[in-house]
């Protein structure tokens, strides 16, 4: 078999064989995709709203993903709050403790800085102390 045919035929197994990521059209796997992307953004607005107030979405939207080899979809969601003077302590040891409990990893970069991940979902949240406010952030994992 000559180069180019094999090239076709293999372009035409990849097509029958569904690869090259999910059906987007899929009513089933656009409801995960929406359900994985709600729980992300009521993680990321519990948190928020647990070291400041006055919540500003500052970037929702889905991105292409990929895990184990395969292509998905995920959440990207993050918003904006006021914080006081007691945010350093909240976001200390209550907070760790809190997310510890319900199965959380919990990991501290720095004093301003503190990631939290469980099954797929991962959270930032970012003090910036001279502004008085802080970035909340997280993904609600990669939907294949």
């Amino acid at each position: 078999m000559r180069p180019r045919a094999r090239l076709l035929l293999a372009a035409g197994l990849l097509a029958a064989t569904g690869c090259g990521g999910p059906d987007v059209d899929d009513p089933g796997y656009r409801r995960q995709v929406q359900d994985a992307a709600d729980a992300a953004r009521a993680e990321v607005d519990d948190l928020a709203a647990q070291v400041g107030s006055g919540a500003r979405p500052s970037r929702d939207e889905l991105l292409t993903c990929e895990r184990g080899g395969e292509e998905g979809r995920q959440v990207a969601y993050s918003v904006r709050v006021e914080v006081g003077d007691a945010a350093r302590a909240v976001a200390g040891n209550p907070l760790r403790d809190r997310y510890t409990s319900r199965g959380w990893a919990v990991t501290y970069r720095g004093t301003s800085t503190v990631l939290f991940q469980k099954a797929g979902t991962q959270l930032v949240l970012i003090l910036d102390a001279g502004t008085g406010t802080a970035s909340v952030g997280g993904t609600g994992g990669c939907v294949t």
